[in-house]
């Protein structure tokens, strides 16, 4: 007759893990987030100013200056759009 033995192991786990574990969880989410949303904008046509912004990770008046250097931009309302065409050309064309 085989006799089970039973054995507990018990790791001390310091109580600043949890905390520790739980702010990498949120980078990680964070991360997965913001990829998420680059890649959503990836396949529009058109871009918002603010799509541009993120999805280049650019401040308002980089965006500006690239409108003053010839980035055509549409104008609806009070919102302004940008032709995914015309920022990859635009793009192409201010290589360094």
């Amino acid at each position: 007759m085989v006799e089970k033995v039973k054995a507990e192991l018990k790791i001390p786990i310091p109580e600043s893990f949890n905390d520790d574990l739980r702010e990498m969880l949120r980078a990680a989410a964070r991360e997965v987030i913001q990829e998420t949303v680059k890649q959503e904008i990836k396949l529009k046509d058109w871009l918002s100013v603010q799509e541009v912004q993120e999805l280049f990770d650019l401040s308002p008046n980089t965006v500006s200056a690239w409108f003053r250097s010839g980035l055509p931009v549409s104008v609806v309302g009070q919102k302004r759009y940008v032709s995914k065409k015309n920022l990859d050309e635009f793009l192409a064309n201010h290589q360094k």
